[in-house]
């Protein structure tokens, strides 16, 4: 994913601050699950529809939002999240002795 300059001054730059100012107070009080479960957790993706429009995506989009499930499962896979037996992802029929297509 990109990571734009947010301190520019640039149209852009003030877009991605002024939402992330609008949105700050709502994701603060977000309870999140432990980051294994980040796949399947309501409020994470509430914070990562808030990073797509900063960065200016549609968060609607049907190809962004199976863009970022991709990548929070892709995430939720890795040994230092998930434990080196993936014990979380098995248990959760995440993962077939490998990674699954997406």
């Amino acid at each position: 994913m990109p990571f734009p300059a947010f301190n520019a001054d640039t149209s852009e730059a003030k877009r991605a601050r002024d939402i992330a100012n609008q949105r700050f107070d709502e994701i603060l009080r977000l309870k999140l699950q432990p980051f294994a479960y980040c796949f399947r957790d309501e409020n994470r993706r509430r914070i990562d529809d808030t990073v797509a429009e900063m960065l200016g995506l549609d968060s609607q989009d049907e190809a962004v939002q199976d863009m970022l499930a991709h990548y929070r499962l892709l995430f939720a896979r890795e040994p230092n999240v998930n434990g080196r037996n993936r014990g979380i992802m098995r248990a959760l029929g995440e993962y077939e002795g490998g990674f699954r297509e997406m």
